[in-house]
């Protein structure tokens, strides 16, 4: 993911074949294709036919899968009917996205940062490390700021973003038989 360059959704489509991914209106009126089938329209009432996991967990609408995620392990696409592997009527496939979980072992951390058009500031981080012998944690999140393309004399920039999210995972393994993992998250966005 890193090597690649992808920022978003879209550029994962971008180097996978038969996956298109189409944000019209922004991230939550999100359409996904595998292999041309998909859902049409964006009414959150409709059954994707390409589901989203997040860490094995389904989202109900495409955008919140596909949005503000920081710290990623891998992106899975699958192709064709998935609803035996996860339990949901996905016709088309499923996109399976996998964060990266806590180090117990040792502590480690990253900090990007990005500058681009229309005064774009971008930062993303992640701090991961043990508490104990059975006990680590992870803290991940990233800002996103740039400035709209059409200027509006009356009001906000058509155009502008500023996002932010924060996640956080605390991972407990008192046993080789036994893996507990909390999870949060928080997401704000404010564009036009």
């Amino acid at each position: 993911i890193e090597n690649a360059g992808l920022n978003n959704a879209v550029d994962v489509a971008a180097i996978t074949p038969s996956l298109t991914i189409a944000t019209p209106l922004g991230p939550f009126s999100t359409r996904v294709n595998i292999r041309g089938i998909g859902t049409s329209g964006t009414d959150p009432a409709n059954e994707p036919s390409v589901g989203i996991f997040v860490d094995g967990i389904y989202q109900s609408a495409a955008g919140l899968g596909l949005s503000d995620l920081t710290d990623i392990e891998r992106i899975e696409v699958l192709q064709g009917p998935q609803g035996t592997l996860y339990g949901k009527n996905t016709n088309a496939g499923a996109i399976s996205i996998i964060t990266k979980q806590p180090n117990i072992e040792s502590t480690e951390g990253y900090v990007e940062i990005q500058g681009g058009e229309r005064n774009l500031r971008k930062m993303t981080a992640a701090v991961s490390g043990p508490l104990s012998d059975t006990l680590a944690y992870r803290v991940s999140g990233s800002s996103n700021q740039q400035d709209g393309y059409i200027k509006n004399s009356g009001g906000e920039d058509l155009g502008s973003n500023d996002d932010w999210n924060l996640s956080g995972k605390l991972a407990y393994s008192p046993s080789e038989s036994l893996h507990v993992t909390l999870s949060a998250a928080h997401v704000e966005r404010e564009g036009s």
